[in-house]
């Protein structure tokens, strides 16, 4: 009984630092990044709720990269780190693998914004291959027995991170400028 009261205490702070970071967003006036970490709110929810944890659907990786291209890798680095926090508890992802995922979710932030010239389709792309390069060989190194557990959810991650950018990217840059 005290485990889940503990949980929902950590699932609060965590709304809370959400909710703070959705103020820093509009104080930053970027609208549609707010949006999207609404978006990845709800989806974190959904994904612990229907325990569909294989299929990697998030839209991190998304907000993360445009926020990084558009308003620079400090700002990337932020949101990538913030909402990559939110989607591992809320979602109940939890284990030693989150040392290595939250700071690759924090480099994409930063590269993106180092790479802003490049476009946002060969950058997202680039970027979601290269995050799930990083996490997978980290935990080939660190726990290699979660590897055969974790490629359905890197492979479905890439396929749905190539669909966004392909299909969004371009229109929510233009947007955010």
């Amino acid at each position: 009984m005290a485990k889940g009261f503990n949980l929902k205490i950590n699932k609060k702070y965590l709304i809370v630092l959400g909710i703070a970071l959705l103020f820093l967003l509009i104080f930053k006036q970027v609208f549609f990044i707010v949006v999207l970490s609404i978006l990845s709110f709800i989806i974190s929810y959904i994904i612990n709720n229907l325990r569909i944890k294989t299929i990697g659907l998030e839209l991190v990786t998304l907000s993360a990269v445009l926020t990084g291209k558009v308003y620079g890798s400090f700002l990337g680095m932020v949101v990538g780190l913030i909402l990559m926090v939110f989607h591992l508890f809320m979602s109940g992802y939890m284990g030693l693998y989150i040392l290595w995922v939250l700071p690759s979710y924090g480099l994409i932030g930063i590269l993106a914004g180092i790479f802003s010239h490049v476009n946002i389709i060969s950058l997202g792309i680039s970027l979601t291959i290269l995050l799930n390069v990083i996490y997978l060989s980290f935990t080939f190194i660190m726990t290699p027995g979660r590897v055969p557990k974790l490629l359905p959810y890197s492979i479905t991650n890439i396929i749905i991170n190539i669909i966004f950018f392909t299909s969004i990217g371009n229109i929510l840059v233009s947007l955010m400028k």
